[in-house]
């Protein structure tokens, strides 16, 4: 019931879509490639018999979180092919980029269909899902196929709690066909318990950036990573900062500044369509800024705006103090874990719901603080900015936390290993 549901709002909202491809064809002057495998009418060549596995991450974020994992499984499975699919442009290019599979492609839309024909070319062992992507007609042509599905990395945000309560028999059928949720956390878990998933499906495994974010951070050094930036002195980074809480940020760099002015501010929007909001700001205020795309290192101005991908987590080694964004507006935070890796002391919004646990153990470690104005922001950096001793407890209590979330990626691969050998 709740799948022929789902496929009649397909249906009503076809011409929205067809028209959406057609307005976005016009407007950038070409059709995407990728539609063309998101339509299946472009599949990938597999050889018949190829044991292959089938992970998708939807794009940067997910394909960087399950990097740690794709490697291992590479070392403990060496006879397994692996196909990788993609939601999004950036997320393909990445994955190709670090060559972390033999196959890739886009993921099929999900009209009825597609899904099946897709599963029928490529004929997986498995299906591995990063984090929470429900797609119902995908999931159910897997499970009428035989194909056991697994979600990795799973995380159900308290901010959509009530719509998926309100819709708990509807979503719990659409989650029926995955065989095994692994999870970031405990409240993750207990949501999904509440939706009325059986308990020996859910599993807490732990957040897989965090293993592979650690294993960078201690790789990398500190000082080659500043250097690299051009940043001497003391340096503020903002990561994932969203258009709204830009305007916190930057008006709490330009008090600092004039009481310590040597300092600079790396600043990376979550959005890249918001860059020329956040430029604009800079500008107002007499703030001098660099692109990251367009110079390798900031030179003599005040601030570089990290307009790449994949840099930021490194980039917090440079840091002095980091902000991770998402906070001050309601978007429910990002990941802590890429400061706290780097030993850096981090100031976040009081909306932190996504990394509600993070956030309270950095908090309580004395490695994280909350602010909600440009008083307290100012407040707390000043005190990290310029306390030597200040600043090495709450970077070092910042590490620990980190270590003690490590293990994800172990515990992953344990868990799967069963469904990759064909024993369900």
């Amino acid at each position: 019931m709740a799948l022929v549901i789902y496929n009649a709002a397909i249906l009503a909202l076809l011409p929205v879509l067809v028209l959406a491809l057609i307005w976005h064809t016009w407007v950038s002057g070409r059709l995407r490639s990728s539609w063309l495998f998101h339509l299946t009418w472009r599949l990938p060549a597999i050889p018949e018999g190829t044991p292959l596995v089938w992970l998708h991450a939807a794009s940067v974020g997910e394909t960087r979180a399950i990097e740690g994992l794709v490697l291992k499984l590479r070392t403990r499975n060496p006879g397994l092919q692996l196909l990788m699919t993609h939601t999004s442009p950036t997320g393909h290019a990445l994955a190709r980029s670090l060559g972390l599979a033999d196959h890739y492609t886009f993921l099929p839309f999900d009209f009825p269909g597609l899904p099946g024909r897709f599963i029928d070319r490529v004929r997986p062992r498995a299906l591995i899902l990063a984090e929470t992507e429900i797609w119902p007609n995908l999931l159910q042509a897997c499970r009428s196929r035989g194909v056991p599905v697994v979600i990795v990395n799973g995380r159900l945000s308290s901010r959509w709690e009530p719509f998926y309560m309100r819709l708990c028999w509807l979503y719990r059928q659409f989650l029926d066909p995955v065989e095994l949720f692994l999870m970031q956390g405990e409240e993750d878990a207990t949501r999904l318990l509440a939706l009325g998933v059986p308990g020996e499906r859910v599993k807490v495994a732990g957040d897989l950036k965090a293993d592979r974010t650690l294993q960078v951070a201690q790789a990398e050094d500190r000082g080659n990573v500043a250097r690299e930036l051009g940043l001497v002195g003391p340096v503020l980074v903002a990561g994932s900062v969203h258009s709204g809480e830009h305007l916190t940020v930057i008006g709490s760099f330009a008090r600092l500044k004039k009481e310590i002015p040597e300092l600079k501010l790396v600043l990376a929007p979550r959005h890249m369509d918001r860059l020329a909001v956040m430029r604009r700001t800079l500008d107002e205020l007499g703030l001098g800024h660099r692109l990251r795309s367009a110079h390798k290192t900031i030179g003599a101005e005040s601030v570089l705006i990290l307009d790449t991908i994949g840099e930021l987590a490194s980039t917090y080694l440079a840091a002095r103090v980091a902000f991770v964004g998402g906070s001050l507006v309601g978007a429910g935070g990002h990941s802590l874990f890429e400061p706290a890796a780097c030993a850096c002391p981090i100031l976040i919004g009081p909306n932190d719901q996504n990394f509600r646990e993070e956030s309270r153990a950095l908090r309580e470690a004395g490695a994280a603080v909350r602010v909600e104005n440009e008083d307290q922001f100012c407040e707390q950096a000043r005190l990290w900015l310029t306390d030597e001793a200040a600043v090495r407890r709450a970077g070092e209590a910042a590490r620990r936390v980190a270590i003690s979330l490590a293990g994800a990626t172990d515990r992953v691969l344990d868990a799967l290993e069963p469904l990759l050998r064909g024993r369900r």
